[in-house]
């Protein structure tokens, strides 16, 4: 098994874990997890215990993963566009390195993108 299915295993079992043990009697109609990897291992929980998504709990995740679409149901996410940034981040060391930016660091902001797919209202 390679290691980032490893870590899609624990990240699965980790969201699971918590959802079953912080959640208990507690309720709620939608989890916001901190990325794709979490919302998969919390609708995984859910389902378990007889919790239709999004019907009963909505969930979205963040990162858009490729396997975010294959889901069933489909996963709702937040594009977080890593590739922009990490291309931006990259060009823009290589060009201070280079001598072509200087001056202070400047705050580069970009919208993400919700991508609703079947696991939102």
């Amino acid at each position: 098994m390679d290691q980032r299915a490893s870590q899609r295993r624990d990240a699965h079992r980790g969201a699971q874990r918590w959802a079953i043990r912080g959640l208990r009697g507690t309720h709620f109609d939608a989890i916001l997890a901190l990325n794709d990897q979490l919302a998969i291992g919390a609708i995984s929980a859910l389902i378990g215990h007889g919790l239709r998504v999004p019907q009963d709990v909505q969930v979205i995740g963040f990162d858009n993963i490729e396997e975010a679409r294959y889901l069933q149901p489909p996963l709702s996410t937040m594009d977080s566009m890593i590739n922009w940034t990490a291309d931006t981040a990259v060009n823009r060391l290589i060009d201070r390195i280079e001598g072509k930016l200087e001056g202070p660091a400047e705050l580069i902001r970009r919208r993400g993108d919700l991508i609703v797919r079947e696991t939102t209202r």
